[in-house]
């Protein structure tokens, strides 16, 4: 199902895992559609288990609403390994369904239930469609729906390495090779037919009522971030349209020329639909800004969170693809409200990486120089997988210059450059690694503050041979003495990268305002005192 009524089922799937969670749909599975001939045989060989003629998927309440209590939103509860469900999410559920790029089956050693894990890539991770097995009525259903951070390839190999699943004819789950065909004809409302045959006149009546009814639930909870307005009405006349079992003709008045009278004309429902979507493609909505680097920013707005009302966040679209909502701030908040801020001010705010000029795969192979003319001979960013780390599930940097081996935790920040491709290894390993390469460049950046006198730098080594910095400040006293690390102890006596000066600005800053802060304190109640 391609058309107009694709779309319409997507939004059905949306509102039902709201109404799922809200308990407005207890009892009622959603019935999606139909497993293929092709989808058939290509489960059964993978499992090797018998279905019947005809297996339908159907969506249970229970488990929509395990999967939104567990993964939706706020909700996430493991949002170091996977990144929370949105409604555009759940609008792509059902591609997760019809076309998945693996399928994993195992059987669960627990449980003994049959399982398929339908996995699909996205710009981020991976849609893991879970636990897909078959209910009392022979029909599959899912137990869960959640958006790892983790590539395909890599939930495929935890999947088949799990010691939770096995299977009769392997020691592990099993993975079929075979290119995975179209696997499910999804329902129509207009149409009683599927796979060629007839759909029973109480089946059909049954699945059309329940679609009728989430159709009017009315949940304000969905921001679709698919569809533009003029596709949204559209849909909804389709939804309208599909609804009824028969054709029903439109009248469409025509003005004649020269006439005072109309001529009616007739016209289905279905003309008047592809006349509406014709003139929806012509509309384009033209982009709010454009990037450096000519990606168009669309979409780009400002929303309510639904668990917290309070919190406003902002997100927009590049080149049609979403961007990961950030929170804003309560100034800017006031500014959009108010309209004196631009789009272009919110992206370079939220999204900064977004507008710089990217680096091309040449220049960022070549990039490898560091400023002391050392050669970074391996650079990498992975995700850390093991569970005894206490980054596990962060994103780290692996460097190695010369013979040795660099590893550090990445901010957000960082991470957005070089997702975003706009840094290079040089400039990541040189902000995150500077200091303990000695490189004279991490230092630059330490400056003593300025108009403070700084009469004397003392540098020594105490009984218990450890080097600690502290500083005459002349009427306002001495600063306590700090421990140096051994990084700085090597940038200052071997290499020479390291001044005294600005080892104090790094060590020291905050002692010299306290200093200054105190001093000011008793001018002023001098002062007052005085005044008396």
């Amino acid at each position: 199902m391609h058309d107009g009524s694709d779309n319409i089922l997507r939004e059905m799937v949306v509102n039902y895992f709201h109404a799922a969670a809200e308990n407005k749909v207890a009892g009622r599975p959603m019935p999606l559609g139909v497993l293929s001939e092709e989808g058939r045989t290509y489960l059964e060989n993978l499992s090797g288990i018998h279905m019947k003629e005809i297996v339908e998927f159907v969506l249970n309440p229970s488990d929509c609403k395990h999967a939104y209590q567990g993964h939706f939103g706020d909700n996430e509860k493991d949002k170091g390994n996977n990144i929370p469900l949105t409604d555009t999410d759940l609008w792509k559920f059902v591609d997760v369904l019809s076309s998945p790029d693996e399928i994993v089956f195992g059987i669960d050693k627990r449980t003994d239930h049959k399982l398929y894990f339908f996995l699909k890539k996205n710009d981020v991770g991976t849609y893991n469609l879970a636990e897909v097995y078959g209910d009392k009525k022979g029909n599959l259903t899912a137990k869960s729906l959640y958006n790892t951070r983790k590539g395909i390839s890599r939930r495929v190999n935890e999947l088949l390495k799990s010691s939770n699943l096995t299977t009769s004819k392997t020691s592990g789950a099993s993975l079929s090779t075979a290119k995975i065909p179209h696997l499910f004809e999804l329902y129509k409302l207009s149409d009683k037919k599927i796979l060629g045959k007839d759909i029973s006149s109480e089946h059909f009546q049954s699945i059309n009522g329940l679609y009728t009814y989430i159709s009017h639930l009315g949940n304000s909870k969905i921001l679709d971030e698919n569809r533009s307005r003029q596709e949204r009405a559209i849909n909804k006349q389709i939804s309208t349209t599909m609804s009824k079992t028969k054709k029903q003709p439109v009248k469409q008045v025509k003005a004649a020329q020269g006439k005072q009278d109309a001529e009616p004309v007739e016209k289905t429902a279905n003309e008047s639909v592809k006349n509406e979507e014709s003139k929806a493609e012509k509309q384009h909505r033209p982009p709010q800004m454009v990037t450096v680097n000519g990606q168009k920013v669309t979409h780009a707005h400002a929303f309510r969170s639904n668990t917290n009302p309070e919190d406003m966040w902002f997100t927009a679209k590049i080149d049609g693809k979403d961007l990961k909502a950030r929170k804003m701030s309560a100034e800017d908040v006031k500014a959009y409200h108010d309209k004196t801020i631009t789009v272009e001010q919110l992206m370079q705010k939220y999204y900064p990486t977004k507008l710089l000029p990217k680096v091309s795969k040449e220049d960022f192979k070549a990039a490898n120089v560091l400023s002391d003319g050392r050669t970074i001979e391996k650079f990498t960013v992975y995700k850390e997988d093991n569970e005894k780390s206490r980054d596990y599930g962060k994103y780290r940097m692996y460097a190695k210059v010369g013979n040795r081996q660099y590893r550090k935790t990445l901010s957000q920040a960082d991470l957005d450059l070089y997702f975003d491709h706009v840094t290079t290894p040089k400039e990541l390993v040189e902000s995150n690694l500077g200091e303990v390469l000695n490189l004279a460049s991490a230092y630059e950046k330490y400056k003593l503050p300025e108009g403070e006198k700084v009469e004397n730098i003392n540098v020594r080594k105490n009984a218990e041979g450890k080097w600690l910095i502290s500083a005459n400040l002349g009427v306002k006293g001495q600063t306590a003495e700090h421990e140096l690390n051994q990084s700085d102890l090597y940038s200052l006596f071997n290499a020479k990268t390291a001044s005294k000066e600005q080892l104090a600005a790094k060590y020291l800053t905050s002692d010299i305002k306290n200093a200054k802060a105190q001093t000011e304190q008793q001018k002023q109640s001098k002062s007052n005192s005085m005044k008396i």
